[in-house]
């Protein structure tokens, strides 16, 4: 891991055989939040406490959270090519895990394979570095994003994430009682709640509630 000392303080807190967990101070902004590194392991079952600390950790985790690093799992069926079709057992995991730290993937761009076996007859490529993040972390730092860059002397591709121009997010986002007594109200929830949205469980739900918020923000105006 790589950062700028003048920018960012960082702290370890939390060192295990897969992950690294830091206490990261944005010096400009003062925002708090914590970073874990991920090095999984090769085998499936030695993997099993990957998953099981990091959903531990998200359950209790309040301060904006991003997870990153080189996995050793798939998430999606089209994740890798040059081998065997991918079964749902593979990635079933890495998903279960995913959904209970609640959490989604950073938006990103850059190479759609981060990894490949270096064999010139038959290459296989691999989608097996990843980079998540909390609901806090989207709140705060909506405009952060991340970029997979093509492999240098690692077979991996290097992770850059875009922190330049960090800046807190909007105002959190605040309920009034008063939006249930609109006449449009049921309406509006069961349009955001019965939109079709592609990926996993959670990152569904995240997107419906960010729907919902728009939604409801503007409905509220009309009492104002």
């Amino acid at each position: 891991m790589i950062w700028r000392e003048d920018q960012y303080d960082v702290d370890v807190i939390d060192p295990t055989a897969q992950t690294i967990t830091n206490k990261v101070k944005c010096n400009s902004t003062q925002l708090m939040l914590k970073l874990t590194l991920v090095y999984g392991f090769n085998k499936k079952e030695e993997r099993k406490e990957l998953w099981e600390y990091l959903a531990t950790t998200g359950g209790t985790m309040k301060d904006p959270w991003i997870v990153l690093g080189d996995f050793n799992s798939i998430l999606h069926l089209e994740d890798r090519i040059g081998e065997n079709k991918v079964s749902y057992a593979e990635i079933e995991e890495l998903q279960k895990c995913i959904d209970a730290c609640k959490m989604m993937e950073m938006a990103g761009s850059g190479c759609k394979y981060t990894w490949n076996d270096n064999q010139n007859s038959y290459q296989i490529f691999s989608k097996i570095d990843w980079c998540f993040i909390n609901g806090e972390w989207l709140d705060e730092m909506p405009t952060c994003g991340v970029k997979f860059l093509p492999e240098r002397v690692s077979d991996h591709s290097l992770i850059h994430v875009k922190m330049q121009g960090l800046q807190r997010g909007r105002k959190a986002f605040r309920y009034c009682n008063v939006r249930s007594k609109h006449h449009s109200f049921e309406t509006v929830i069961r349009r955001a709640w019965d939109a079709q949205i592609q990926g996993y469980s959670m990152y569904g739900v995240v997107q419906k509630l960010k729907k919902l918020k728009y939604m409801l923000r503007e409905l509220h105006r009309e009492f104002q």
